[in-house]
């Protein structure tokens, strides 16, 4: 009988901020807090974020008002974050978890293994209205997880990119094109021009690429035929791309830090709420001298 298969869980926390964005390896995960929209908790399945030997994990409290100023653009805002006057900045705070669990255990398992932890809490000067800060605030730390990933990612030896008009363009094309077949539900052409990231996906969670392609040939077709199946058309004007996993993805997103591509609007269930969208995240990467989905 083969070992039980490890995966690896960010869990997540994050109240008394606006937003919290929680990266590792210099990638953005997801955005936590209690902005419109957002939610305290999350756990997160990150054995594809995960590299061999040293690994960073990163919170950022208050990020920037749109993705690509996430880490910068420092600024000041006098407390409280979440406007409370009874509490002021006080009580607010962030944290981060990597945890090891095996297959058969489910999240909040006690015998997961915690590998790295790191938290930001409100400092006690910023007591009240009569602090200020400067934003974003930013804790970090590094863990070495050895060979964890058996091997690099492709896209750890990708050239670095340039945000310029010619690789826009490309990116471009590239998002017409996946988002085309989705549309479609053509799972073959969806399939190529995602390979990189399917094979990763595979091998990070250690499952047979057939069985993944399999998986994901089926959701295509499945959503295609949806009544609110597709892919709504691009719009560059609102896209906010930025460049992470030092400098060599390019992260596929709008200025609102949602996927670009996105299905069409789905009334909420039980009607009366806000239309809500399916979204489909993707990284790029330049391998073999183009522009190819790896995340």
């Amino acid at each position: 009988m083969s070992a039980p298969r490890p995966f690896f869980v960010l869990e997540l926390h994050s109240e008394g901020t606006t937003r919290t964005e929680f990266w590792v390896n210099d990638q953005p995960v997801v955005v936590r807090g209690d902005g419109p929209g957002l939610g305290r908790y999350m756990a997160a399945q990150s054995n594809h974020l995960l590299v061999d030997g040293t690994n960073d994990l990163t919170i950022v409290v208050e990020a920037g008002p749109r993705p690509s100023l996430a880490l910068g653009s420092e600024r000041r805002r006098r407390a409280p974050i979440t406007g409370a006057a009874d509490e002021g900045i006080l009580g607010a705070r962030a944290s981060m978890k990597l945890v090891r669990y095996l297959e058969g255990m489910v999240v909040g398992d006690e015998k997961g293994v915690a590998l790295a932890s790191l938290a930001w809490e409100a400092p006690d000067h910023a007591e009240g209205q009569g602090g200020d800060l400067s934003w974003p605030q930013v804790v970090s730390t590094k863990v070495d997880l050895g060979p964890v990933a058996g091997g690099p990612w492709r896209w750890q030896s990708a050239p670095r990119l340039t945000l310029d008009a010619p690789l826009r363009a490309e990116l471009t094309a590239l998002l017409e094109q996946v988002g085309a077949a989705l549309t479609a539900g053509d799972a073959a052409t969806f399939l190529t021009l995602t390979a990189p990231r399917t094979a990763d996906l595979a091998r990070a969670y250690r499952r047979p690429l057939a069985d993944k392609e399999a998986e994901l040939r089926r959701l295509v077709v499945e959503e295609a035929a949806t009544p609110h199946g597709g892919v709504q058309g691009l719009d560059p004007a609102a896209w906010d791309l930025r460049l992470v996993g030092d400098g060599r993805l390019v992260d596929c997103v709008r200025s609102d830090g949602q996927a670009i591509l996105r299905g069409p609007p789905q009334p909420v269930a039980g009607g009366g709420g806000v239309a809500f969208c399916s979204t489909y995240e993707l990284r790029a990467a330049r391998l073999d001298g183009k522009l190819q989905v790896v995340r």
